[in-house]
């Protein structure tokens, strides 16, 4: 029943014709106090005293005492005083020639091995083995003490072959868990990863199923475990330092406590700023979800988030025992949230740090991602007070500096009647701010934002301010990541304003006017024409699969307008001609609607030059292409013709059709 205190009160009555039953009773008695359920060793200490008062004890008896004594001391952390225990008395028991001392040997081997002197120990377990029998189950036990001082003098391929030994002839002992232990040690010595988990999860597995096992298994396991863990982890090898990690949480007992939290944490935040490309230093790196393929960004996203979980968990273990840990792991569970674009825990937890942490060094960190996060999450009135917060009542911080521009952002976001607000707060950095110098991250942003702002908004004589500040961030920021994204801009723009100067050629004005706008609409189309091929260039030098759909478009439409542009200065053949251009677009997207409108517009070239005969020949193709259309594709902004340039098709199809005096039935026009 485990009553051990009620079973030992009882032993003095068992009258001197009961000794067997005393002995029995003894020894089981001795061996539960022992026992890791019932220990107790200083019980098991009284009992043995108490058994080797018992006259005339046979040889295998006092061989029994001296190893539970052994193992008394062993179990206390004293392998030094089990070792000289052991080494007087085996030679006294084996004076007496009767043998039996295979135990006795194991048990000193064991001593030896703790004390670090592997040689004596690999000794005492031969002679354990020259005295066991051979189907004895000690001797799974003495595999792995040989295994482990071979191990410890770094001789892994005899290590292995003992713990094979132990774990092939001995697995229904107690040595089992030990030997599945040593040989996945030994696996992953050898850089056999894969085998050494195949390995602890057996040795798990036998710890769920409640098969037998030595006093102290369960902590070499999970030790030998967490030590692979932190080995792969420090050898960047986070998908298995994680499997590790898992392994180990799934052997030991729930709740998963704080320093396997932190690990778990720390292993899938590696694992998927690995994936992602992203710096383990520079946790405020934004993530560029493009960069990886779709899969990866799937379960990358799945680890960040398992990451902010374990870190929160981590934090709320220790918030009460240490104050920096629980600090650093609520900071990464909020910034981990962010980043997987869960913004309402993000929100939360950085408002948890906001108001529990007001001294903190990040406290103003903690405000500023605070209001990012509720700008990624679209609430854009809450976003903006945390802005202008951080602006008004510590203005001369970092955090203020780099609140500005998603200020701006914000007001952006709010539509038109807003978009004044946002230039008012880019113009105060870009012409005004005190502290803000134009190599700052923050005056560049803005500079590049402003010139957005101006091309989109596109207002009389935006074009022209759009230019103005898209030109120097292209002059000025050559390695940001937005440069492709400014020269396409200003490409447009210059594009755009010209169109808007040819508009302005059609009204009455001066001679001199006019001529100056004439040589002004030339080298803004000239500038257009120069900066779309360096923005095609730009975007082609990346892995196409990692351009945003925005993106995409830049460089779609960078084919197209080069040609409008050389078509606009009536540049029709030769290199970089507008035919050749379009035809260059036509080859590029030949599985897009959008041929069409490069083939319409190589038929407006021919005509243009009056070669009807290539006009007719191009115009047959842009016929079947249109039949291929559905007819909402002409609602779709993709397809992207001007009304202008449908009609001037229109128009040369019907010249076309004349000179070629055939009845073609002119199709509808889109």
């Amino acid at each position: 029943l485990g009553h051990l205190p009620a079973a030992t009160e009882l032993l003095p009555d068992f009258a001197p014709e009961d000794a067997d039953s005393r002995i029995k009773l003894h020894r089981r008695l001795v061996e539960l106090a022992l026992s890791t359920q019932h220990r107790d060793v200083d019980r098991a200490r009284r009992l043995l005293d108490r058994f080797l008062e018992i006259p005339k004890l046979a040889h295998e008896q006092k061989i029994w005492a001296t190893a539970r004594r052994a193992q008394m001391l062993l179990v206390e952390g004293k392998p030094d005083q089990a070792g000289r225990m052991l080494e007087q008395r085996i030679p006294r028991l084996e004076n007496t020639g009767e043998g039996g001392l295979g135990e006795l040997h194991l048990l000193l081997g064991q001593a030896l091995l703790a004390e670090g002197d592997d040689d004596r120990a690999i000794l005492a377990f031969k002679n354990a083995d020259a005295a066991l029998d051979t189907a004895d189950p000690l001797n799974g036990d003495v595999h792995v003490g040989v295994g482990r001082a071979l191990l410890n003098q770094h001789n892994v391929t005899d290590a292995l072959e003992h713990f094979q030994q132990a774990v092939g002839d001995f697995p229904d002992t107690p040595a089992f868990v030990d030997a599945l232990t040593g040989r996945a040690e030994s696996q992953a010595r050898l850089g056999r990863f894969d085998d050494a988990l195949a390995d602890y999860q057996r040795a798990g597995a036998q710890l769920q199923a409640r098969q037998p096992i030595h006093d102290g298994a369960i902590d070499r396991l999970t030790t030998s475990i967490a030590m692979q863990a932190d080995l792969r982890f420090e050898q960047s090898d986070y998908e298995r330092s994680l499997s590790f990690l898992n392994l180990l949480r799934d052997i030991t007992a729930e709740p998963i406590v704080a320093p396997l939290q932190l690990k778990l944490a720390r292993a899938h935040e590696r694992l998927a700023e690995s994936m992602l490309g992203i710096d383990p230093n520079n946790v405020e790196q934004s993530v560029d979800w493009l960069a990886a393929d779709e899969e990866s960004r799937a379960i990358a996203r799945l680890h960040l988030i398992d990451a902010a979980k374990h870190f929160r968990a981590h934090a709320q273990l220790v918030q009460l025992t240490d104050d920096a840990a629980y600090g650093q792991s609520l900071w990464r569970a909020a910034t981990n949230f962010d980043r997987a674009g869960q913004h309402l825990p993000a929100i939360e937890l950085f408002q948890q740090y906001v108001d529990g942490r007001p001294s903190d060094p990040r406290h103003l960190d903690a405000a500023f991602w605070l209001a990012r996060a509720y700008q990624a999450d679209d609430q854009i009135d809450a976003a903006i007070r945390r802005y202008k917060a951080l602006i008004d009542q510590h203005p001369k911080s970092p955090e203020a500096y780099a609140s500005l521009v998603p200020l701006a952002r914000c007001y952006i976001a709010q539509g038109p009647d807003s978009i004044d607000m946002a230039e008012h707060v880019l113009l105060s950095v870009v012409e005004d701010h005190p502290a803000l110098r134009p190599e700052s991250d923050e005056f560049r942003e803005a500079t590049i934002e402003l010139g957005r702002l101006y091309y989109d908004r596109a207002r009389p004589g935006d074009m022209e301010l759009a230019i103005r500040r898209l030109q120097r961030a292209i002059n000025q920021y050559t390695s940001h990541e937005r440069h492709a994204e400014s020269m396409f801009m200003a490409a447009d723009a210059y594009r755009r304003s010209a169109a808007q100067i040819e508009q302005r050629l059609t009204e009455p004005m001066p001679a001199y006017q006019k001529v100056e706008l004439q040589s002004e609409r030339q080298q803004r189309l000239e500038s257009a024409i120069d900066l779309f091929p360096r923005t095609v260039a730009a975007y082609e030098s990346r892995d196409l699969d990692s351009l945003d759909p925005e993106q995409q478009l830049y460089l779609r439409n960078s084919y197209f307008h080069r040609a409008d542009a050389a078509y606009a200065l009536r540049r029709f053949e030769g290199p970089g001609g507008a035919i050749d251009l379009y035809d260059q677009a036509r080859q590029r997207y030949e599985d897009d609607s959008v041929v069409l409108v490069a083939l319409i517009q190589i038929v407006n070239c021919y005509c243009e030059l009056g070669q009807f005969d290539r006009a007719r020949t191009i115009n047959e193709k842009a016929k079947w292409h249109l039949q291929r259309i559905d007819d909402d594709a002409f609602d779709d902004e993709d397809l992207f013709m001007q009304r202008q340039q449908w009609q001037r098709w229109l128009d040369w199809r019907t010249q076309l059709a004349a000179n070629d005096s055939m009845n073609d039935s002119v199709l509808p026009a889109p």
